[in-house]
């Protein structure tokens, strides 16, 4: 198992493999605004697996004084890219 982004071990996969298994439930991995990307490679994991992950962001508007609205526009269309190619 890769330590792609530092805490992913195999402990990590095997932990969450057979917790779903046990369940026989599916995951739905919940993402803000900035999608980190530890959770598309959460769900990436868990596919491995052989589980059909959802990847569900949550959108929200914020208002700012700056011009972070163009940065978040960005962050958000491509959220909805990620999720969409994961998702189908």
């Amino acid at each position: 198992m890769s330590r792609k982004f530092g805490f992913y071990t195999r402990e990590f996969s095997e932990f969450w493999n057979n917790r779903i298994s046990e369940t026989k439930e599916t995951p739905v991995v919940i993402t803000g605004i900035g999608f980190d990307p530890r959770s598309l490679h959460t769900a990436q994991i868990l596919s491995h697996h052989s589980h059909k992950v959802k990847i569900v962001p949550i959108e929200f508007s914020v208002e700012t004084d700056s011009n972070s609205d163009t940065d978040l526009e960005k962050a958000i269309n491509k959220n909805r890219e990620l999720a969409s190619e994961y998702n189908n």
